[in-house]
């Protein structure tokens, strides 16, 4: 199974109380691992989070070869070493889909990252470092994919 969703309430924005920006908290669910997160409210409200990782989903169920979620994103920046967010890269491999966690930076996804078409920036798929360290990985039946 894969699924994602906001578990709780999202703090108040700084815009309402003036008190910090606002955080979403969630998980993401691949078979029996889970992991929690949190999102920034900032730049992309939890609508935003929840349509991108819908249209995600939906992406690989259509048979799209790789797709992604997006877990955490701030405004992307041009510069090369900055980290802007962070998400689970999804490939479509038969009847099995990997996920693969990475962070969104600069000189990883490349100047030409566009939030409106983030899966233009997913690299094809790598099971290995380029020093020959294995990623980590999950795999699981692309059946058990849930819509948020």
């Amino acid at each position: 199974m894969l699924a994602i969703c906001f578990t709780s309430a999202t703090c108040e924005e700084l815009s309402q109380t003036g008190a910090g920006p606002g955080w979403g908290r969630g998980r993401i669910a691949i078979d029996d691992f889970a992991e929690d997160f949190e999102s920034p409210l900032w730049f992309w409200k939890t609508a935003d989070y929840e349509r991108q990782w819908t249209q995600g989903i939906q992406r690989i169920l259509e048979g799209e070869p790789k797709s992604c979620l997006i877990t955490a994103l701030i405004e992307p920046t041009q510069t090369a070493d900055y980290v802007f967010g962070s998400w689970w890269k999804l490939y479509l491999d038969g009847v099995n889909v990997i996920v693969q966690h990475q962070l969104l930076i600069g000189d990883v996804v490349g100047a030409a990252f566009d939030v409106a078409d983030p899966y233009s920036a997913v690299p094809d798929y790598r099971p290995m470092t380029a020093e020959g360290d294995p990623l980590s990985s999950w795999t699981t039946s692309l059946h058990e994919l849930r819509l948020p």
